[in-house]
């Protein structure tokens, strides 16, 4: 199973470091304390949220295949297509869009769902230890 979380892995990875990218370049641009600390405060807070709510759906299993969790953050259909949305977005078109709040917003779709993608596969071992959830190969 290492052959395909390692590579999702990695993908995700990557995607957290264009989305950190991308927003060192978007806080870099404006004031910090108006602009730059209250999305760093929005981002982590969603990503937070996705994680939990993530992680909730899986709060009262009995049992669980070893590798559910970490599937279930790192190919839901719904996130990747998300994320593609908001970094093609991005990639192509960020440079004709002049509102810093719809930039934001693209930056805070892309930083929640790669860095909660790993996040959520990484702290899976451990939600399933706290539950007592039966793993199950």
């Amino acid at each position: 199973m290492g052959l395909i979380i390692l590579p999702l892995m990695v993908i995700w990875g990557l995607a957290c470091i264009y989305s950190i990218r991308t927003g060192y370049h978007l806080i870099s641009g404006h004031p910090f304390l108006s602009f730059g600390l209250p999305l760093i405060l929005i981002t982590l807070s969603c990503i937070a949220i996705y994680v939990y709510l993530g992680l909730a759906g899986f709060k009262n299993q009995k049992e669980l295949w070893a590798f559910e969790i970490p599937f279930y953050f790192m190919t839901g259909k719904t996130v990747i297509a998300l994320f593609m949305l908001a970094g093609l977005s991005h990639f192509f078109y960020a440079h004709q869009i002049n509102n810093m709040y719809l930039l934001a917003g693209l930056f805070i779709v892309m930083m929640t769902f790669s860095a909660g993608a790993l996040i959520g596969a990484f702290s899976s071992d451990y939600f399933i230890q706290t539950h007592n959830i039966k793993i199950t190969h």
